[in-house]
């Protein structure tokens, strides 16, 4: 009796375990799916993305590379930006690819590569869009003061030593249109007895002083450039014009230029005005950034344009009247929004 009486009650805790087990089954299986938490994570990547790479450059690139990342981690809550090196070239590059959210460059690079033309080399970047014009970038060719290179038809019948920039740079991109417009090629100058080099500005800089070139030039330089002001003081220099006539044939050939003129004064030996040439630097985007991101980027940048403008000379020039000048990419949505919204027109 005893014994049936235990094996009654070990059945009965037997059925109580069981009946606990099925009733845990069936409340799982009437629990909300784990596959909410990718919903999630698409609210998130609507959101934007929560880190941003500005690619800039070197010298004042730099820091406004740097800049504008800072204010974009400070203004857009819960994104963190940072600045990296680049280029006018390498940066729509990498814009293409992904790499880079938003970046630097000159507005003739930016008609290139939206076309494909060289230095694209038939690989149009077609993802890139504009955000913001920044500000202008002048060119500015010295000589020495005593080298007898008095215009640049000069260099086609006298041996000098000229500098073009470093290869893959607008600098260098520039320089060769210039002499292109007048009708001169590399060969040319070697033709003549001259040497071609490729460097950047602080090498030619040194060369120059040391007496080891005879033509130093910066495509996209502010006014007035640091390592012009070195030259001026050792070995003292002379500024080379650009003509009307090749003024008028670079803007009508290449995206992005406009005639310029480097002011009497801007030197302290710089006695009249100089006719040159100019191109913008330009803030772009990847077509893949959010409207929203670059929408609250573009905000940002405005409400600390004041900011901007002091970073360096000729940051100054930084406006919104202007955030459009020299475009030659679509607009990304984003900024279009913001723009309109403050009454600024985007042609399309």
């Amino acid at each position: 009796m005893g014994k049936k009486r235990v094996l009654t009650r070990l059945a009965a805790v037997i059925a109580i375990c069981l009946l606990v087990v099925s009733l845990t089954g069936c409340g799982r299986g009437q629990e909300k799916p784990q596959a909410e938490a990718p919903e999630k994570e698409s609210e998130v990547e609507q959101e934007g993305p929560k880190f941003i790479t500005v690619g800039g450059g070197a010298a004042a690139w730099a820091v406004m590379a740097a800049k504008i990342a800072d204010v974009i981690s400070s203004d857009l809550q819960g994104v963190s930006a940072t600045s990296i090196p680049g280029g006018g070239i390498e940066n729509l590059k990498k814009i293409q690819t992904g790499e880079i959210q938003f970046g630097m460059t000159h507005s003739p690079l930016a008609g290139w590569a939206y076309e494909g033309k060289p230095p694209f080399d038939g690989q149009p970047i077609t993802k890139a869009r504009h955000v913001m014009t920044l500000y202008k970038g002048v060119f500015q060719a010295v000589t020495p003061k005593n080298s007898g290179l008095t215009k640049w038809e000069d260099l086609k019948n006298k041996p000098f030593r000229v500098n073009v920039n470093k290869a893959g740079t607008w600098g260098n991109f520039g320089m060769l249109k210039v002499l292109e417009a007048y009708g001169i090629t590399e060969q040319d100058i070697i033709s003549a007895g001259g040497v071609v080099n490729r460097l950047g500005y602080d090498d030619a800089t040194t060369m120059m002083q040391d007496g080891l070139l005879d033509l130093w030039v910066t495509a996209d330089g502010i006014i007035p450039h640091s390592s012009i002001l070195e030259l001026e003081r050792n070995p003292g220099i002379r500024f080379l014009e650009i003509s009307k006539e090749v003024q008028d044939k670079l803007t009508a050939t290449v995206p992005g230029v406009e005639p310029s003129t480097i002011p009497k004064g801007s030197y302290a030996t710089l006695d009249k005005d100089i006719p040159s040439i100019e191109v913008w630097v330009q803030l772009v985007a990847g077509e893949d950034v959010p409207e929203k991101t670059v929408y609250d980027v573009t905000a940002a940048l405005a409400a600390h344009i004041e900011e901007l403008k002091t970073l360096f000379k000729g940051a100054e020039a930084i406006s919104l009247e202007t955030a459009l000048a020299a475009r030659a990419l679509p607009v990304h949505p984003g900024a279009k929004k913001f723009y309109e919204e403050k009454g600024i027109k985007v042609e399309e």
